[in-house]
C-alpha cells in the first residue's frame, strides 16, 4: 500500500445515500457460499475475517423487550424481496438514529441494547410491514457493487460522522465539521452551513478540482449547501457527469473529483426507497468511464455513502473520537460528536484515519488498485481530505478547514 499513494495523481470521490454497510455488502463473503475470501487484510494485526452479516443476527419487534420481556425475534435476511427495500424511507433524523443504535437509553460505551432499536424505531417512526428493515441485499442482487468489493478492495469498518442526515455528514466530507449541526432542519438553511470546504482550500493552493452532477435541472447540492461555493468565478468547477466521461476519456480529470449522483429526477442514489439497480448502472458507468481512461493507472476512485440511513447494521459505534470544532463543543442537541457511527457503504484505495473513528481495516482482494470499497456508509468523514493532504504533501496545518 506504501507503493500506492505516489501513483495517484487523480482522487475520484463518489457519494450516494443512506446505505449501511450491512444493508449492501454483509453477505459480500457467504453467498454463494463459499464466496472467495480476501488474501490479505490491513492494517497488520486487523481480524482476518470480513465483519459482515450471519443467520444468528436478529432484532426485536416487540417494543416491551427494552422493559424487560422476552424478545420477539426477527432475525436478518439474505437477500431483499424487492429492490426497493426498504420502503418507505426509514427515519434518520439524530433521534431516531440513536434510537436505532441505544433502543430508549442514552448513547453509552456499554449500551444495553447495541444496534438493537432498528425494527421497533422503524415500525413507530415510518412503517407498518417493519420487518423489511433486516432484508439485506445479496451479491446476485447488486452485481456491480460486489464484483467491485471483491476485485477490488473493501474496509468494514468505516464510519460516519455524525447519527444523523445528509447535511452534516456531506459536510463532515467537504469541511471536516458540520458546524455543530446534527439535523438537516425542516427546511435546511446553508446559512447554518456556512463554513469553508476542502474546495476552498485547494482553490487557495492552485489546486484544480471538479463536482460533477449527475442532473441537467437541479443544481449541484455540494454547492447549494455551503454559501463560500456560491462565487460566480467557480462556475467552471461545477460540471455534469457527461463531463466526467469525457475527462476521464481524455485523461483531463483534475487532482481532486466529487461526484453526485440524480437525487430527484429519475434518481439513482440509491436513497430508499429509490431503485438500487440504478445505481448500479450509475456506478457501473463511473467504473467504465475510470477504467477506460487513459489515466487508470493514476486515478484512486473511492465509493463511498453519506449514511446508514436507517438501514441495519449489527456494528456498534466507537466512542472517544474527538470534537472538530468550538462550534461542536456541544452542537446541537447537546451533542459532542465523540461517536463513530454505523458502517456506511464505500470504496476507497487509502487506509485513512477519518476525524471521528479510529483506524479502519482493509480487506483486499485481487489487486487493491485503483478501487476501495468500504461499505458503511456513516464513516468516510474526512477520508478525502486526509488522503489530500498526504497526496499534495502538506503539512497538516496547510490542509486545514
Amino acid at each position: 500500500m506504501a507503493n500506492i499513494l505516489p501513483q495517484v495523481k487523480n482522487i475520484v470521490v463518489v457519494m450516494m445515500e443512506n446505505r449501511s454497510l450491512d444493508n449492501l455488502c454483509g453477505w459480500l463473503y457467504s453467498n454463494p457460499a463459499p464466496a472467495p475470501q480476501p488474501n490479505q487484510y490491513l492494517p497488520a494485526g486487523s481480524p482476518t475475517a470480513f465483519n459482515g452479516l450471519n443467520s444468528t443476527m436478529w432484532n426485536p419487534s416487540n417494543v416491551s423487550y427494552f422493559s424487560g420481556q422476552a424478545p420477539v425475534k426477527v432475525p436478518v435476511v439474505n437477500g431483499t424481496s424487492n429492490y426497493t427495500v426498504p420502503d418507505p424511507d426509514p427515519e434518520e433524523t439524530f433521534k431516531n438514529v440513536t434510537y436505532q443504535l441505544f433502543g430508549p437509553e442514552p448513547p453509552s460505551p456499554t449500551p444495553k441494547w447495541p444496534n438493537q432499536g432498528f425494527i421497533v424505531n422503524y415500525e413507530y417512526a415510518t412503517a407498518s410491514k417493519a420487518n423489511q428493515i433486516m432484508e439485506a441485499y445479496n451479491n446476485a442482487q447488486l452485481p456491480v457493487l460486489s464484483s467491485l468489493a471483491q476485485n477490488f478492495a473493501i474496509s468494514d469498518e468505516w464510519f460516519c460522522s455524525v447519527p444523523t442526515q445528509t447535511w452534516a455528514n456531506r459536510s463532515f466530507v467537504h469541511a471536516g465539521t458540520s458546524n455543530g449541526n446534527v439535523n438537516n432542519g425542516d427546511v435546511p438553511d446553508p446559512w447554518d452551513w456556512d463554513v469553508r470546504t476542502i474546495f476552498n482550500v485547494l482553490h487557495s493552493m492552485n489546486v484544480d478540482w471538479k463536482v460533477y452532477s449527475d442532473t441537467d435541472i437541479t443544481p449541484s447540492l455540494t454547492r447549494t449547501m455551503f454559501p463560500k461555493l456560491w462565487d460566480p468565478f467557480l462556475d467552471d468547477h461545477f460540471a455534469g457527469f457527461d463531463d466526467f466521461k469525457d475527462d476521464c476519456a481524455q485523461n483531463s480529470l483534475p487532482p481532486y473529483s466529487f461526484i453526485e449522483p440524480s437525487f430527484l429526477i429519475e434518481p439513482n442514489d440509491q436513497h430508499p426507497p429509490h431503485d438500487v439497480n440504478a445505481g448500479e448502472q450509475f456506478l457501473y458507468e463511473i467504473w467504465q468511464a475510470v477504467s477506460a481512461s487513459p489515466g487508470y493507472n493514476n486515478i484512486m476512485l473511492i465509493i463511498t455513502y453519506d449514511e446508514h440511513g436507517g438501514t441495519y447494521d449489527h456494528v456498534p459505534p466507537f466512542f472517544n473520537a474527538a470534537t472538530p470544532d468550538s462550534a461542536s463543543n456541544p452542537g446541537e442537541s447537546g451533542f459532542y460528536f465523540e461517536l463513530c457511527f454505523v458502517p456506511p457503504t464505500t470504496s476507497h484505495i487509502h487506509r485513512t484515519m477519518c476525524l471521528m473513528t479510529t483506524h479502519r481495516f482493509l480487506r483486499l482482494s485481487a489487486t487493491g488498485w485503483p478501487f476501495l470499497l468500504a461499505p458503511c456508509c456513516p464513516a468516510l468523514a474526512l477520508s478525502p481530505r486526509r488522503t489530500l493532504r498526504d497526496f499534495l504533501r502538506c503539512r497538516p496545518r496547510r490542509l486545514s478547514l
